[in-house]
């Protein structure tokens, strides 16, 4: 009985390489069916939670059945000079390089440190890049490196090519984003340090989004547009009949209506409009765009275009009470893709 026990589990057992490669490829089921497939079910929270979930266990049981300490995944002290001194030279060179290639191409941002968002997305961002470089690093890169050796460059250039494709289908991150998983996926196989990666990953994202204002939403909702110099001139003027910024909050009460009429205007410095949509919450409702009649509210508005006036109307009676988020998103003729303006409102729904 002990032979056969024995021989069935010779016949079931699978070598490193060959548990490295099924891990990858659960890996890249998991991640491109979660930004493909799941995220644009915005209503479909069940899902995201087994997805996420699933991607977790994954990361946990890898880690887990292989032995891996979290110092040898990279988390780590006793290398952080030797690490650093490779990782932010690195860094310093992609900054200069990457400020003078786009300046001649696309205006930089210079006044970045006047705005709010930018110290608060440089605060934050670190915690998204960490889990982005344990993907990349931790787990991919790791795994490539069992698959190609004793051949690294070739892991280094699989882990750099899978970073990049999480980022299909922006054309700026898509490139950059292989260039720096080349240097991070080199600089971890040198000194394996989380901590530095991370940081130098939060620094130049945050360069790419708000100094060189390129676009950095990806998956199937990205603009692929290279940069936002152009960006879509909008407002959104009244909201159930009231003036209000994006720092406050409407109270709508659906006692008084079974639907809010969103008005504003909306024009692309570059192209023309195809249609606008309002997205409240999480669905888009269709507005009426630049037809007869929109020229006197255009500039009632103070429009500095006549044609540009829209107007949705909003059914709320079957929504929960609640917080909702008002925003735009504007689709230009001859372009597959939308664009999202960033600028939110938020309405609180009363019953």
């Amino acid at each position: 009985m002990a032979s056969r026990r024995n021989i069935v589990k010779s016949h079931i057992s699978i070598s490193p390489r060959g548990k490295a490669i099924l891990e990858v490829l659960a890996g890249l089921f998991l991640i491109f069916g979660y930004i493909w497939l799941v995220c644009p079910l915005y209503k479909k929270y069940w899902l995201h939670a087994i997805f996420i979930a699933m991607i977790l266990a994954l990361l946990a049981w890898s880690r887990h059945s292989r032995g891996e300490s979290f110092r040898q995944l990279g988390f780590r002290w006793d290398n952080w000079v030797s690490s650093g001194r490779i990782v932010f030279a690195g860094t310093l060179a992609a900054l200069l390089t990457l400020t003078l290639v786009w300046s001649l191409f696309r205006p930089p941002d210079l006044r970045f440190y006047r705005d709010h968002a930018f110290w608060l997305r440089l605060v934050q961002y670190p915690l998204w890049a960490l889990l982005q470089q344990y993907i990349a690093l931790a787990f991919f890169f790791r795994r490539f490196r069992e698959v190609f050796s004793p051949h690294h460059f070739l892991a280094i250039l699989a882990s750099a090519a899978t970073f990049s494709a999480m980022h299909i289908p922006n054309p700026p991150l898509i490139i950059l984003t292989f260039l720096g998983g080349l240097f991070w996926s080199w600089a971890y196989h040198k000194r394996p340090n989380l901590f530095t990666i991370v940081l130098s990953h939060a620094i130049l994202a945050v360069t790419c989004g708000h100094i060189s204002l390129a676009y950095t939403v990806v998956g199937p909702f990205a603009d692929i547009r290279w940069s936002k110099e152009h960006p879509i001139d909008y407002a959104i003027c009244t909201v159930a009949g009231t003036a209000f910024s994006h720092k406050q909050v409407l109270p709508v009460s659906k006692a008084d209506s079974s639907t809010i009429a969103v008005d504003g205007w909306a024009r692309a410095a570059k192209g023309q409009v195809d249609q606008v949509f309002v997205r409240f919450g999480r669905r888009d409702y269709p507005a009426s765009y630049g037809t007869e009649g929109k020229q006197s509210r255009a500039d009632a508005y103070k429009s500095p275009y006549g044609d540009a006036g829209f107007r949705a109307e909003i059914p709320i009676r079957k929504l929960r009470p609640g917080y909702y988020r008002l925003s735009l998103k504007v689709s230009l003729k001859d372009r597959f893709f939308c664009h999202y303006p960033s600028r939110r409102m938020w309405i609180k729904i009363q019953p």
